[in-house]
């Protein structure tokens, strides 16, 4: 069988670029709608489950962002893939998924609701192809990370919010952590600025 590339499963996959980095495409919406009286805190009607492919390759990552509904990561192929998870109390860890079981990857792992999540290649030549499953769906992203090298003062205003902020205004989250979170505020930016010149793509 001939070695795998990104390019390959990009194409193969039909996989479209994710606007919070790396690439997807939804592969299920369960026809099943769950009214938005059984969903506490959700805002609105939603799906009973979507699934979705992605695909991060080389420097890519996801930033960092949250959901209202647990997320169900899957490992499927390629290299290993870093989750780095802030939780509601700002506390920092890692999920590596992968298929080294016996250096501490998995094939499935759990980022629970409402914790900040972004995702990163361990080795920045290589790729991964993983899964993710969100039960009840979500739309969209509850919030973006807005202020991770802030000053405490801009912190203040956005910790209402956000525990993760929190965090790392008392810098406590680990220095590769914040650097994926620089690298998002960064890529935010230019997507605003890509909107703002071709607002018909928003």
């Amino acid at each position: 069988m001939p070695t795998e590339t990104a390019q390959n499963w990009i194409d193969r996959l039909h996989l479209q670029p994710h606007p919070e980095g790396g690439y997807f495409r939804e592969t299920y919406r369960a026809p099943l709608t769950l009214p938005r009286s059984a969903l506490p805190g959700h805002g609105g009607d939603r799906a009973a489950s979507t699934a979705i492919y992605f695909l991060l390759a080389g420097d890519q990552f996801s930033a960092f962002h949250r959901i209202r509904s647990d997320e169900l990561w899957h490992f499927y192929a390629g290299s290993t893939l870093i989750v780095h998870v802030i939780t509601p109390d700002g506390e920092y860890r890692q999920i590596r998924l992968g298929s080294s079981a016996d250096q501490g990857e998995h094939y499935q792992a759990v980022v629970p609701a409402g914790c900040w999540f972004g995702s990163s290649l361990l080795d920045p030549n290589k790729y991964a192809l993983v899964g993710c499953t969100v039960a009840p769906a979500s739309t969209s992203p509850i919030s973006k990370w807005r202020s991770a090298t802030s000053s405490s003062r801009t912190t203040r205003n956005t910790a209402r919010s956000s525990s993760a902020s929190r965090a790392t205004d008392n810098h406590s989250l680990r220095p590769e952590c914040l650097h994926w979170i620089h690298r998002g505020r960064t890529m935010r930016r230019q997507i605003t600025r890509q909107q703002r010149r071709h607002p018909q793509q928003e």
